[in-house]
């Protein structure tokens, strides 16, 4: 199976889309957010793609394979909009070869979180990229489809259960970025 991993989308429906055609297009079975979903975040600039109701029905759309974790930027309000639920701060998943630990990063990090060996870490909120498996374990931030930061590619991830990897992907021509194999 695959999963698409999206993080700090902050209400920009274009981006979305873009990166919901590249988790179809790689068969992502189920999406994974990160947080940060529909709020644009008081740092932020708003640019001419910020349309925070039709993130909101983009999502919706796909709400029977998403699994969500709440960001600093979301809120009760949002969650009102949403049909799946967002307040969580974490999830765990269990995957053929992985537990999976999702966070947004704002309260959570590898130290504090119930790892071991193999596992996978995933969490946004800094939007930049970022993979280390130094410590057996993996640890993945897919970077932001909507406002990257210390580049201009907006990015996402795609596990890959059967090849054992996850894949950093430009949600703007759905190609590899990078390739990075997964500790067990």
């Amino acid at each position: 199976m695959n999963y698409a991993i999206i993080s700090d989308i902050h209400g920009y429906a274009k981006p979305l889309a873009l990166a919901l055609s590249c988790a179809d297009r790689y068969e992502c079975a189920q999406i994974l957010l990160l947080g940060d979903l529909i709020y644009h975040g008081p740092r932020n600039t708003i640019i001419d793609e910020h349309d925070p109701q039709a993130t909101a029905n983009l999502l919706n759309e796909n709400r029977n394979r998403i699994i969500a974790v709440r960001g600093n930027c979301d809120a009760e309000v949002d969650q009102s909009i949403l049909q799946f639920p967002i307040m969580s701060p974490t999830n765990i998943l269990m995957s053929r070869k992985h537990r999976i630990f999702m966070t947004h990063g704002h309260h959570f990090t590898p130290v504090n979180s119930p790892l071991e060996k193999g596992d996978l870490f995933l969490f946004g909120h800094t939007h930049v990229s970022f993979f280390d498996a130094s410590d057996n374990i993996n640890i993945f931030n897919p970077g932001s489809i909507s406002l990257p930061k210390k580049t201009s590619i907006r990015t996402m991830g795609i596990l890959s259960e059967e090849d054992n990897r996850v894949m950093l992907i430009d949600i703007d021509t759905c190609k590899v970025l990078r390739t990075e194999t997964l500790v067990k």
